[in-house]
């Protein structure tokens, strides 16, 4: 069954509103922007593992240093919780090449929930 996807961002319905309900402090606009620093997505770990992911050690910077820092202690993270992402959607993301950001949403939101 194909979920219907917003024209705007790539995401399916389910995926949106999961990303409202997160209440970040800033909802992604522009996904491919907004996701290349990875802070958003340690936003998104903060709200399922509070004790573990500390914001105070993420950046909100956009220089590439900021993104690798923020990106590597993620993926610390991730192997820590044997949770996967794919190394060529979060490099994707980075780079921000286009449908990676969207694929990383829905990745994580497939992680996180147990939903696919």
């Amino acid at each position: 069954m194909s979920h219907p996807q917003d024209r705007k961002t790539g995401l399916g319905r389910e995926v949106i509103k999961w990303l409202q309900d997160l209440e970040l402090s800033s909802y992604p606009m522009n996904l491919r922007r907004d996701f290349a620093n990875g802070y958003l997505v340690a936003e998104i770990l903060n709200h399922y593992y509070p004790r573990d992911i500390s914001m105070y050690s993420y950046n909100k910077g956009v220089s590439f240093h900021a993104k690798q820092q923020n990106w590597s202690r993620i993926q610390q993270f991730l192997q820590k919780k044997n949770l996967k992402l794919m190394k060529e959607t979060v490099d994707g993301t980075i780079h921000c090449k286009l449908g990676a950001a969207e694929l990383l949403v829905h990745d994580i939101y497939s992680i996180l929930t147990n939903q696919r």
